[in-house]
């Protein structure tokens, strides 16, 4: 609706994932930009800054944006005055009329950048339960190969030793019924029994 050159979210680096810039264009940033506007941004009281409108004191950030084409800046934080980062940033181009960004225009684009934070959140937090979600995956398939390798170790010394049992006591249970058939002697009723059980 505001007919911005672009709309480009910038959103910083999680626990599973890299920062990255998603939107209507592919625009890339120089490292050195990005990390002077991570480092000033956040002691801004307001969250959608418009870059003509930025005090002299910022012209070294206001340089930058100028560079990128960047018309408006907005932090995507749900407390501006906490002095963090939040979780990105959205990045207007200027208008395709040439228009500047009116103060209308600012209000809405704060009200948006409110409601957008929760939606950011709540994406995050699905994109972490879904990573989450293959991690835990992963280590069930690992303790599974794991208990299925110690598994057939179990079946392969159990199959091993009732063998290595077997020929003793064939040999053990051959003598045992010579003794009984009394090709040792003859043999009293109590050892007759004990031979038997």
């Amino acid at each position: 609706n505001f007919k911005a050159e672009y709309f480009v979210f910038g959103l910083k680096e999680t626990k599973f994932n890299s920062p990255r810039i998603i939107g209507t264009t592919n625009k890339v940033f120089a490292i050195k930009d990005i990390s002077t506007a991570r480092r000033v941004t956040p002691h801004f009281s307001n969250i959608v800054t418009v870059t003509d409108d930025m005090p002299t004191e910022l012209n070294g950030l206001k340089f930058i944006l100028v560079r990128n084409n960047i018309s408006v800046l907005i932090r995507l934080t749900p407390n501006p005055t906490d002095g963090g980062e939040g979780l990105g940033y959205i990045l207007l181009g200027g208008k395709r009329s040439g228009n500047p960004y009116g103060h209308k225009d600012i209000q809405v684009l704060d009200i948006i950048s409110r409601e957008l934070v929760i939606a950011v959140q709540n994406a995050l937090h699905f994109e972490e339960i879904q990573q989450f979600n293959l991690t835990l995956q992963q280590k069930v398939d690992d303790a599974t190969h794991k208990l299925r390798t110690l598994d057939q170790t179990k079946d392969e010394f159990i199959s091993m030793a009732s063998h290595q049992l077997r020929t003793p006591l064939t040999s053990v249970k051959g003598y045992v019924s010579m003794v009984l058939d009394g090709d040792a002697g003859e043999i009293n009723p109590m050892q007759r029994k004990l031979l038997n059980q």
